[in-house]
């Protein structure tokens, strides 16, 4: 397969389109996935960059599923591209009449994962379009043509175009984790439902035991049960850490430089949250749970540009210094991105764009000010992808605003501490 794979899905169900960006993205290392979400806003795309594959519905509005593939077999340009139709149209006329059209693979919903998976891993390393039914030997391979950016071109306005086109392949938060995130935050719910979802992800699962027998929450006997769980860690840093072991997940893809500045990425972001909550605490503010959350994003554009990027560097050099640069200028637009497609509250884009801006920080809601402190008291602690400037926190016009003193300063860096060195091996 090629070092990048561009696949674009064409589905007007957004769930289920979710669901197989999450399936691809995961399972076919290198894959950039576009959606779009009608016939005709495919073919758009199509004129745009160069897809290795196409997974599309068959109703759609504008323009359905059987019209696009006529489209791209007519089109010179495209026509070799495989197509993968995915539709509830099980019936034979329908299969007689995608066949007719030049689909090259069909799979009728409900599907499988995993059937997915196989036939999209397969119509990619045949690498053009295949008839429906025919053999495998029968196929010539050809060279696949990624989108690149060109040597002269610069990076910075190749990555901006490429995320004003949509295509720029956003991580998806995985289900279970958003959905079990959601219900320990319910006041009203129980043990057991909780227990029942999470135990669909087995990772989640024993991800969740592990810490309930960790140092940190030791408290005699060893658990291995998810209920036993769930009472030893308590429903509100369940709830907490099921956030932070989802997010984690998506930080988990790249190597050498990249790798190393997810790592340090996840860290401060990890920290960061944590201390935004503990800050809340301090302030007696009622949902201060909820600042762990909006602090663990508030650098999520820097997730995807280095996601972006370790891709790209396998088609030209991308240095540590164009790398931190990169980073700083456009993490804020990547991570506006982001949470806008995640459908976010409002206060998370608020503190994403107002975190860095302390000019003005007097003027921002409350949530960016202590995001934005969090993000400095971190950075004394080592948490930080930039090294600390020996600023004197205490006396800095943020810790005024906020009304913390030295001696409370030193009690949430210490607390902060504590939680991230004790739990962030755990996660």
């Amino acid at each position: 397969m090629a070092d990048i794979i561009n696949i674009l899905i064409a589905e007007d169900e957004p769930h289920i389109a979710t669901a197989l960006q999450a399936i691809l993205a995961r399972g076919i290392r290198g894959s950039i996935v576009t959606v779009t979400h009608d016939g005709q806003a495919a073919l758009d795309a199509l004129h745009k960059s160069r897809f290795h594959l196409v997974i599309s519905d068959w109703n759609m509005p504008k323009m359905t599923g059987v019209e696009l593939l006529n489209q791209i077999r007519s089109n010179d340009e495209l026509k070799n591209t495989p197509f993968l139709m995915l539709t509830a149209r099980g019936d034979k006329d329908s299969i007689v009449t995608a066949m007719k059209s030049g689909v090259t693979q069909y799979i009728a919903k409900p599907f499988e994962k995993q059937t997915v998976l196989d036939k999209a891993k397969v119509l990619l390393e045949n690498g053009h379009h295949q008839s429906f039914g025919s053999t495998l030997h029968e196929t010539k391979k050809l060279s696949p043509k990624p989108d690149p950016v060109a040597e002269d071109e610069d990076v910075v306005s190749f990555l901006v175009n490429r995320l004003k086109n949509g295509f720029i392949e956003f991580p998806v938060m995985p289900e279970v984790g958003m959905r079990a995130a959601e219900l320990s935050n319910d006041k009203n719910v129980s043990i057991n439902e909780l227990s029942s979802l999470i135990t669909q992800d087995a990772a989640l699962t024993s991800r969740l035991i592990s810490i309930a027998n960790s140092p940190f929450y030791n408290a005699g006997r060893g658990f291995d049960s998810i209920e036993d769980a769930i009472v030893r860690i308590g429903l509100r840093d369940v709830n907490e850490l099921i956030i932070a072991i989802s997010n984690k997940n998506m930080f988990e893809k790249a190597s050498g430089i990249f790798d190393k500045k997810l790592g340090e990425l996840w860290e401060h972001s990890f920290a960061t949250g944590s201390c935004a909550k503990i800050i809340s605490k301090k302030l007696g503010i009622e949902n201060a749970d909820r600042m762990f959350s909006i602090g663990l994003l508030h650098d999520i554009g820097k997730l995807v540009l280095l996601t972006v990027l370790f891709q790209l560097s396998k088609q030209r050099d991308v240095s540590e210094d164009d790398l931190n640069q990169i980073l700083s200028q456009l993490h804020v637009t990547f991570g506006k991105a982001i949470i806008e497609r995640w459908k976010m509250p409002i206060d998370f884009i608020n503190v994403i764009e107002g975190h860095h801006d302390l000019d003005n920080i007097e003027k921002c809601p409350k949530e960016t000010q202590i995001v934005a402190f969090a993000n400095l008291l971190v950075r004394k602690l080592g948490y930080s992808l930039v090294e600390d400037d020996g600023l004197d926190l205490a006396n800095h016009e943020l810790a005024k605003i906020l009304n913390l003193d030295e001696k409370t300063i030193d009690k949430i860096l210490e607390q902060t501490s504590f939680y991230v060195d004790g739990m962030k091996h755990a996660i």
